[in-house]
């Protein structure tokens, strides 16, 4: 095995290979199950509440550093709001994960490694807020950074040298700033956490179970799977035999539409990577091929939602979108009702106008003593993806069949197209979540999510139904008096 030089530097020290044995068929059972990317959101949301599309992604863009298209993301937000609780939560699952405090320009130029597969996982990456810096826009774009400087040798002399940083990592990475360089916007992932009222009583609920009870070992049974599933996944080429008829729906005038096809492609791929023992194998020129399902594409969509597909392209939160959308319904509105229609904090909905104004979406009326806001003319143009999302059920089940009846390709006999995982897998289901946490932290963390799930309701608490009636006692004594 080679040596990886950058191994002590990794946030998570890697699996013993005792480890990996006694993992090995937990995390094959699981691959093979039907129900593996609920699975995975169950897991996940052991440490991250309400955020399971966002947990979501974030897995697949840290398990794109195992595949030959590697994905970034940005996960964009104000202080507070949980963006890097929920990056560093799932990061931990994967082996080459480097969480540095601080990541210079000079550290990539310099670097003089193989960056393939690595994950920078840092808070204000440089070159976000504008484009000062190149070196992660290369890196994203090209895989290599060739540095041609002047060194001095052990005698002093001036030599020339280059240093080249070969590889294109994967980089999750979080930032207060509402606008993202629109170089770097086009060729990462943005999504922003769920700030609303709800998701903070989401929040504050499970803060308060965690209190109530011992803390949850290091890695749960689950979480210990889920981490040895990178080591087990076999690194294989992905065929998608509807792409074609998906590049149709890409509009060939517009420009953004190369890049937006290539990440709702890679999406694709990635999950069909993820359920590579319930997929299809093809067997072409001696090389072994995965062959993705039209469930990957519905997941694909699920989790590439229109939120997140609009503040990819235009580099803005997701909640801006949100008041633009009541900008356009009303002529003009103040801080204090946009706040109301949207329900976000007056500090967000401050730093979201800021943002769209800048973009030129939005104008600022100062002339009245509460200043008002209103919609420009601008346009905001539909994502390309968006609109392969509300046309992509012409699809049928018919096209990979069509697809591979092809003499040169031959069905692997050990594997086969599996039935479609559950497409509603990915929806919120709260209070399970908060449930299924009581029970693992009743049980110190010990059991498997499956026996968890199995047991049965817990009699209903006498606490919500004594606290009401103490309340209606205190407003009988009051009345009394």
């Amino acid at each position: 095995m080679n040596h990886d030089p950058l191994e002590p530097f990794y946030m998570t020290s890697p699996l013993t290979e005792e480890e990996l044995i006694q993992l090995r068929p937990l995390a094959e059972e699981r691959l093979r199950d039907p129900s593996l990317l609920d699975w995975v959101r169950k897991v996940l949301a052991l440490r991250i509440v309400g955020e399971a599309e966002n947990a979501l992604l974030t897995y697949l863009v840290c398990l794109s550093s195992l595949s030959e298209t590697p994905l970034s993301l940005i996960i964009a937000g104000p202080s507070s709001s949980g963006k890097s609780w929920i990056a560093k939560n799932v990061v931990r699952f994967f082996p080459r994960v480097m969480n540095p405090t601080r990541l210079t320009p000079a550290f990539l130029d310099r670097a003089n490694a193989d960056l393939t597969g690595v994950i920078f996982y840092a808070v204000e990456l440089p070159g976000l807020g504008n484009a000062g810096s190149g070196q992660v826009n290369i890196m994203l774009s090209e895989g290599e950074l060739t540095l041609c400087t002047i060194e001095l040798d052990d005698r002093g002399r001036q030599v020339p040298t280059i240093v080249r940083t070969r590889g294109r990592p994967v980089f999750v990475t979080t930032t207060v700033r509402e606008l993202v360089d629109e170089q770097l916007s086009t060729r990462v992932l943005l999504t922003s956490p769920d700030c609303s009222e709800a998701q903070t009583e989401r929040i504050l609920a499970r803060q308060s179970l965690l209190h109530m009870y011992p803390p949850l070992p290091e890695w749960t049974p689950d979480e210990l799977v889920l981490r040895a599933i990178p080591h087990v996944l076999e690194r294989l080429p992905t065929l998608i035999p509807f792409a074609e008829r998906l590049g149709e729906l890409f509009p060939p005038g517009e420009q953004r539409a190369r890049r937006d096809y290539t990440k709702v492609l890679t999406i694709i791929a990635l999950l069909t990577f993820l359920h590579q023992r319930q997929r299809q194998q093809l067997q072409v020129g001696g090389r072994l091929f995965l062959v993705s399902s039209l469930a990957d594409l519905d997941n694909a969509l699920r989790i590439l939602t229109p939120e997140i597909l609009n503040a990819t392209i235009h580099g803005l939160p997701k909640g801006a979108f949100k008041i633009l959308e009541k900008l356009q319904a009303d002529s003009s509105l103040t801080v204090r009702e946009i706040r109301i229609l949207t329900g976000l904090g007056e500090t967000t909905v401050r730093r979201h106008l800021e943002a769209l104004m800048e973009r030129g979406f939005a104008l600022k009326d100062d002339s009245t003593r509460a200043h008002t806001y209103s919609r420009t003319g601008k346009n905001l143009e539909e994502s390309t993806n968006l609109r392969m999302v509300l046309q992509w059920n012409r699809f049928g089940e018919e096209e990979p069949e069509k697809w591979s009846v092809d003499d040169t390709c031959t069905n692997s006999p050990e594997r086969s197209v599996s039935s479609d995982p559950d497409v509603d897998c990915l929806w919120q289901d709260y209070e399970a979540d908060a449930l299924r946490m009581r029970r693992l932290l009743q049980c110190g963390g010990t059991k498997p999510l499956s026996e968890l799930d199995s047991q049965a309701q817990p009699p209903e608490s006498t606490i919500p139904k004594m606290v009401p009636s103490m309340t209606r006692k205190i407003e009988k004594m009051r009345a009394d008096d």
